[in-house]
């Protein structure tokens, strides 16, 4: 087994058994079977997967069957206020606050990795109109609709190596989790910035959402410390790291630095907490479909797709919030908006509880049914 870490070298992998025994979903939101390697390097403390030759197998079937935003219908993902139930586009909201807390000219030159069908880029041509703007993915799939975008040069599927220009802004949402050596390519991007450009960063917290280890093409599992760790031993600046972006998210901004810093020898029992956790969510959705009651699950994302294999025969249907996203079926289910719940319905709500907590509370008002939220989860975020 390779216990060698694919963040800092070390052969300090510590592997955690009970992973295994646990269903996966797929970064487009599709079930997964078990059988997993997840573990710690205990030198620089990144939670993992062994990017073993089975990872990499698997990880190009899922990237070959790909499906986008597939439970919407190709439409960007909508993020939620807590408060008022809101949705907003997740990348109108990025590039909302990197208008008003990043410092970048009027106009300029942007390189947005792995573009899918081009949201970002959508969001990026609103927000600079007078940018010029490049997405690159590893096949054409989406290509005229990226370069239909106002903007957009073209789209690349070559390396980023063979890549001539310079640039002023370069985003990657959603991508560095899924590289199993993200120190060569944030390598490659340094010498890719202007003199003043920025490299945008977002990916999942895993302090703030235990179920991003499921997601079997993600490599790496970043918490505040590890990914700091990261952009530092590879020569960077960090300008702004933030988790209020968006829910369970942590978003980074850096720039050229100085000369690279190893990171700090730490040990961390992040994983092994989380795992845990999901095991105790899995029993108490259990519990609660045991009321011979109808009985759902919030959401047809990444956490909702998990248990509903560990689960199957006890739900009959789920409820989401996203208007792009009910009134169809998901995994041969139904999917109701949260005013159509069937009377006298249980609903189990897995999100991480500082999620769940405001949605309950706010959704237990307009239907008759009951809403469970998951286990109580501490995990303290650190730098």
């Amino acid at each position: 087994m390779n216990r060698r870490c694919h963040i800092c070298g070390a052969d300090e992998l510590r592997i955690i058994d009970k992973f295994s025994k646990l269903f996966r979903v797929t970064s487009d939101s599709k079930p997964w079977p078990k059988g997993g390697t997840l573990g710690t390097c205990t030198h620089c403390q990144t939670v993992q997967k062994s990017a073993n030759s089975k990872w990499n197998s698997e990880s190009a079937q899922i990237y070959e069957e790909y499906t986008i935003y597939h439970q919407g219908g190709g439409k960007e993902q909508l993020a939620f206020s807590e408060t008022s139930g809101t949705g907003t586009a997740r990348s109108e909201r990025i590039v909302d606050r990197l208008l008003n807390l990043v410092p970048l000219p009027s106009t300029g030159i942007a390189l947005d990795i792995g573009c899918g069908n081009g949201a970002m880029l959508r969001s990026l041509s609103r927000g600079f109109p007078n940018w010029r703007l490049i997405g690159t993915e590893l096949n054409t799939r989406h290509k005229a609709e990226v370069e239909s975008i106002p903007g957009v040069i073209r789209l690349e599927t070559r390396p980023l190596e063979d890549l001539k220009e310079k640039f002023d802004l370069i985003t990657l949402l959603h991508v560095l989790e899924h590289i199993p050596d993200p120190s060569r390519i944030l390598r490659t991007l340094i010498d890719r910035l202007e003199s003043s450009g920025r490299l945008l960063i977002q990916v999942p917290n895993l302090c703030k959402n235990p179920f991003d280890l499921l997601i079997a093409d993600h490599c790496s599992h970043f918490t505040r410390g590890s990914l700091t760790h990261l952009f530092l031993r590879n020569g960077y600046k960090i300008d702004l790291l933030a988790s209020d972006w968006l829910r369970k998210e942590l978003t980074l901004v850096a720039s050229r630095g100085t000369e690279p810093r190893p990171p700090d020898r730490r040990t961390s029992h992040w994983a092994e907490t989380c795992i845990d956790w999901l095991y105790e969510v899995k029993n108490s959705a259990k519990l609660a479909a045991s009321s011979n009651t109808r009985f759902g699950l919030f959401g047809t994302t990444i956490a909702s797709t998990w248990l509903f294999q560990e689960i199957k025969p006890l739900v009959e249907f789920f409820v989401d919030e996203d208007p792009n996203r009910v009134d169809r079926a998901y995994l041969q289910r139904p999917v109701f908006r949260p005013n159509t719940v069937p009377e006298g319905s249980v609903i189990f709500v897995p999100l991480p509880p500082q999620q769940a907590t405001p949605l309950i509370r706010r959704l237990s008002s307009t239907g008759t049914y009951s809403l469970i939220g998951p286990p109580p989860l501490q995990l303290r975020e650190t730098n």
